[in-house]
């Protein structure tokens, strides 16, 4: 009787952590798929910043020259934007407040005992 609750015991846990994987497995899958989008953003901005010509006048410098200039402004911010949110750190973060809030339990704990 006892392996029958053991094996039921084990089930639970698979089925558990099999859940948490497929879940885990979803959200790489979408940061999978946003580094790629992210890749032909980059290739696309790259094959638009070198040109195509070379400038016969110097409107047509001048034009060439303000897209190149967008075109690094809208890659720097991204790059920025990048750099500036990394869900690993938000998660950090609150394992670093979880673990003070633990800290400071154990120690009105072992001050009142």
């Amino acid at each position: 009787m006892s392996t029958k609750h053991e094996i039921d015991f084990l089930d639970e846990i698979n089925s558990k952590y099999s859940n948490i994987e497929n879940e885990i497995d979803i959200k790489l899958s979408k940061l999978q798929q946003e580094e790629i989008k992210y890749k032909k953003e980059d290739i696309v901005a790259e094959n638009s910043y070198f040109p195509k010509h070379t400038c016969n006048s110097l409107q047509e410098a001048k034009c060439r020259n303000t897209e190149i200039l967008k075109t690094l402004e809208m890659t720097k911010a991204r790059l920025r934007s990048r750099s500036t949110f990394s869900p690993i750190e938000m998660i950090l973060k609150k394992a670093k407040k979880n673990y003070e809030k633990e800290y400071a339990l154990v120690q009105i704990t072992t001050k009142n005992s």
